[in-house]
């Protein structure tokens, strides 16, 4: 998606169920949706990240913080 979505289908299943999204731009930190990640270069050390990473990360998420270490 290019856009997060807050909930969808599945997101609460402990396999098969991720969300990929971009469109958040240069915000240092926030909280995601369960099993979701933002595959945006801007957020990522402007460096690609391999699909299965991204899935990795996704499926690590339980709707934490994001980069809540820029918050010390």
């Amino acid at each position: 998606m290019h856009y997060p979505i807050l909930s969808f289908d599945g997101m609460y299943k402990e396999s098969g169920y991720i969300h990929l999204f971009g469109h958040i731009h240069s915000v240092p930190y926030y909280k995601l949706p369960r099993h979701s990640y933002n595959v945006g270069t801007d957020v990522n050390n402007y460096t690609p990240i391999h699909i299965d990473k991204c899935i990795e990360l996704a499926m690590s998420n339980n709707g934490e913080l994001y980069n809540k270490d820029l918050l010390k």
